[in-house]
């Protein structure tokens, strides 16, 4: 186990690595593990318009593992981390997968307005320490911003398919006078560079 500053910049450094949302949330959930000593950490999407599969570690668990419904209600209405030991008015449901634990923690995952998930970390013979529900927020709100670049960059992309499938030829600004001709020429600059290129101009130019 290695500090939680530590862990928490190689897990930033190490985002642009997890090509797909499922490993970054995978990299977040090992690291849970690592550092805070839990049973049993998951992940579960809320968001219906870009759903993430449940994900629980260790893999040996999720045959038979249950996040807490209960749990994640809570963080869905209170939009805040519920840690279950200091939560007195909490009562604990005999049928629920949380019967089992002797404390757990859910955290949130939001990034503009928008509920993406929720983390889940449990512990069976022993109850989370301060720094381990602090460690987990602060790792809950990069992996929330890892996860929604993410989700707009496929957005981006998917609106890029879209306008290149409408694309009726190369070039379809029309005119010769010297201003197109200038504009033709920009184009054909900027698109060999690698970079993103701001066009301003009024409604309709």
């Amino acid at each position: 186990q290695i500090d939680e500053l530590t862990a928490l910049c190689r897990f930033r450094s190490g985002e642009a690595e997890a090509r797909e949302p499922s490993d970054l949330v995978r990299r977040a959930l090992e690291l849970i593990l690592q550092q805070t000593g839990a049973c049993l950490v998951g992940y579960l999407s809320l968001d219906p318009n870009d759903p993430l599969p449940k994900l629980v570690l260790p893999d040996s668990a999720q045959v038979d593992a249950q996040l807490s419904r209960h749990l994640t209600r809570r963080v869905e209405i209170d939009k805040k981390t519920v840690w279950l030991s200091a939560d007195s008015a909490m009562t604990r449901p005999d049928s629920e997968s949380l019967s089992t634990f002797q404390d757990a923690i859910c955290v949130p995952l939001r990034a503009d307005g928008t509920d993406l998930g929720a983390l889940h970390v449990y512990l069976i013979n022993r109850h989370f320490e301060e720094k381990s529900v602090h460690f987990c927020e602060v790792l809950a709100d990069y992996l929330s911003s890892g996860l929604y670049q993410r989700m707009r960059q496929r957005a981006v992309e998917a609106e890029n398919r879209r306008l290149k499938g409408h694309a009726t030829s190369n070039d379809e600004l029309l005119g010769d006078s010297p201003a197109m001709m200038q504009l033709r020429a920009n184009i054909r600059r900027a698109a060999n560079r690698r970079f993103t290129v701001l066009i301003q101009g009024e409604s309709g130019a």
